[in-house]
């Protein structure tokens, strides 16, 4: 059985990373630089299913998914989604 499910989504994109992170519920697992064609960077995403733990580590983004503090103020901006 699958332990979580995952997604990209561009850093900048705060519509999607938005809705993805306060109405889903996925947390940062990962920034992938350069993840798009167009070269900006993308969050690895993952919600975590019903009865598994959470592990990951925290070399890009310094733990913000597990302290509640996912980006900080500013760092997202709105483009369109991908």
């Amino acid at each position: 059985m699958a332990e979580y499910l995952s997604l990209h989504v561009r850093k900048i994109n705060r519509a999607a990373f938005n809705l993805y992170t306060e109405t889903l519920g996925y947390k940062i697992h990962d920034v992938e630089a350069k993840y798009y064609a167009d070269g900006k960077d993308a969050y690895d995403m993952r919600k975590q299913l019903k009865g598994k733990q959470h592990h990951h580590h925290h070399r890009h983004h310094g733990g913000g998914c597990c302290s509640g503090e996912a980006v900080k103020s500013g760092e997202a901006k709105t483009e369109s989604a991908e």
